[in-house]
């Protein structure tokens, strides 16, 4: 303003400034999200400012807009910052819940057995939006400080075996729509049923440990405690061990049965990895 409006009087000149700081704007909208909105406020921010058709002399009616603009950020800021702050390390964590509540819906039909075909395409899709979600708030919270970081790591963390676990009783869908549990015997079956219903104790635990961090459920989760996954995630494992070893002393190798095992043996140590990732978040 102070250069282009007051020594040139063609509207070229007026239109290369606006293009300089156009081109800037752009550019850093273009980079991560924090600086992405800076640049984009930066260009709103300019052209507001300096709206006209051509060149003037007088700067202060810009000027006067830009103070208001400046204002009402100080404003804003003040509010968020210390009258209702807003913090992604608080944000992540609903998310996070979000995520683990779609998961364990996942292990209930599946423990239930009245998943379908098309039940588990519904509920991917689900994963993939509250995935995405956590992702993206777990990513603004390590701009947060040493707590914001930490808080960012382990909701990574978690968001990695949430995924695992979820593929693994997507696993066990497929195999049981495909025939897997045809021959079992019944004992067998019953057994299968034991754990999956394990593993939704131990993600219910889990969730119970997100609940317990989020600040309008502190009272709440004072009087009522959350559920230890210490015994869930031990009968789990003793459950998949037997499932195991009883299907080692059968002649019965279909395919999608062995795919199913391994799902069985791998889900006790996903959901021990997420219980210590679900802590860290607890403790920081």
């Amino acid at each position: 303003m102070l250069i282009v409006s007051q020594h040139f009087e063609s509207l070229a000149a007026y239109l290369v400034a606006i293009f300089a700081v156009m081109l800037f704007s752009t550019y850093v909208s273009q980079s991560s999200e924090w600086l992405g909105y800076a640049g984009i406020q930066t260009g709103i921010t300019f052209l507001v400012c300096y709206v006209g058709p051509g060149p003037s002399s007088n700067i202060y009616a810009p000027l006067w807009r830009f103070w208001g603009i400046v204002l009402g950020v100080l404003t804003t800021g003040f509010v968020f910052l210390f009258l209702w702050p807003e913090y992604a390390s608080v944000k992540v964590v609903a998310s996070l819940r979000r995520l683990l509540r779609t998961t364990l819906e996942l292990a209930n039909d599946v423990a239930g057995r009245s998943a379908t075909d098309r039940r588990p395409g519904a509920i991917e899709r689900h994963l993939s939006t509250d995935l995405l979600q956590v992702l993206n708030m777990a990513d603004q919270a390590r701009l947060e400080g040493n707590r914001g970081a930490e808080v960012s790591k382990a909701a990574f963390e978690a968001a990695t075996f949430l995924i695992r676990i979820a593929y693994r009783f997507q696993t066990i869908t497929r195999a049981r729509l495909a025939g897997s549990e045809r021959h079992l015997s019944d004992q067998l079956r019953q057994r299968c049923a034991a754990l999956e219903r394990a593993f939704c104790h131990s993600l219910e635990s889990g969730l119970d440990k997100l609940r317990s961090v989020e600040p309008f459920e502190e009272l709440t989760a004072q009087a009522v405690p959350a559920k230890s996954s210490e015994n869930g995630l031990n009968d789990a494992e003793l459950l998949s061990r037997a499932i195991i070893r009883d299907a080692d002393r059968t002649t019965y190798t279909h395919a999608d049965w062995t795919t199913q095992l391994e799902a069985y043996r791998r889900m006790p140590i996903l959901l021990s990895r997420l219980d210590a990732a679900l802590s860290n978040i607890v403790i920081h």
